[in-house]
């Protein structure tokens, strides 16, 4: 059996958007993601999976990077450490990143993420910026 490619202009869901996280604001380096954590969000013990808001983290902190790269540089995760402090489970997840330092190719960036007023993590992420061509 063979499978039939999708057509080149099809766009793909990436993986951002098959968490359901949603962009809701970024200016110079900070960024907010949210996402409706419901029960697809769920792990074994009935609350919103730890990877659930590390991806917010994740996702939220490489945007609020973005804002300060030249055009002609890109970056990625070098390491992200995260600390859960509280169970989510359901509802609105919000998260604000904010740069924290940035020297040469290297930066430091720091997310928390709430669920109502409740902080549920907080995670501090280390980036390399490298060039790219766009």
């Amino acid at each position: 059996m063979t499978e039939t490619p999708a057509p080149a202009k099809q766009r793909r869901k990436g993986f951002a958007e098959l968490l359901g996280l949603r962009h809701v604001s970024r200016s110079a380096g900070t960024s907010r993601y949210e996402v409706d954590a419901g029960e697809e969000h769920f792990n074994p013990n009935g609350v919103v999976h730890g990877g659930l808001a590390f991806a917010l983290a994740d996702t939220g902190t490489g945007s609020a990077l973005w804002t300060l790269l030249e055009r002609n540089e890109g970056c990625a995760t070098i390491e992200m450490k995260i600390s859960y402090l509280k169970p989510a489970k359901s509802g609105h997840l919000v998260c604000d990143s904010r740069v924290l330092h940035r020297e040469g190719n290297i930066a430091t960036i720091e997310s928390e993420v709430r669920n109502g007023e409740d902080v549920i993590a907080r995670a501090v992420a280390v980036y390399a910026i490298f060039p790219v061509q766009r």
